[in-house]
């Protein structure tokens, strides 16, 4: 009860206190795993803290199975990882995430297998530069 109105979940209710009472009989009599619901609840928010969502969480863990307060602080921990790499995504200008494309397997072959190009002999540079020097006049002339 103290930690109920210590951390601004209000006044209890009687009600709410026999309902807590309830779900520490249904866990066994294992008072850490309902102080831990009242923890995580606290964990989310002002507009989180109320009778409604600590039930909502201890439905969660009864329904999952969970006996030992070892098991609730794995999932608690397993969903903060999830959570942590849902809003970790890069997103684009419209806030939906940004697709991460796949390259194929041939992309990185071609990239280490690139063709090397042949050297110019020096017949075929004089050629070339023969070549360019021709276009380059005829292009002048046409300004003319």
């Amino acid at each position: 009860k103290d930690f109920w109105e210590q951390n601004g979940f209000g006044m209890m209710l009687p009600i709410e206190l026999e309902k807590l009472f309830a779900w520490v009989d249904d866990f066994a009599g294992n008072r850490e795993i309902v102080m831990k619901a009242l923890e995580v609840t606290s964990e989310q928010g002002a507009n989180k803290r109320n009778y409604a969502y600590v039930n909502k969480i201890l439905k969660n863990w009864e329904s999952r199975g969970f006996k030992t307060i070892a098991d609730v602080d794995a999932a608690e921990k397993q969903r903060q990882i999830e959570l942590e790499q849902r809003y970790n995504k890069p997103f684009n200008k419209y806030n939906k995430p940004v697709k991460q494309e796949i390259l194929p397997e041939w992309f990185d072959k071609d990239q280490q297998e690139a063709p090397k190009k042949p050297e110019m002999s020096e017949e075929e540079k004089e050629a070339m530069e023969r070549q360019v020097a021709e276009i380059k006049a005829q292009l002048a002339a046409r300004k003319e």
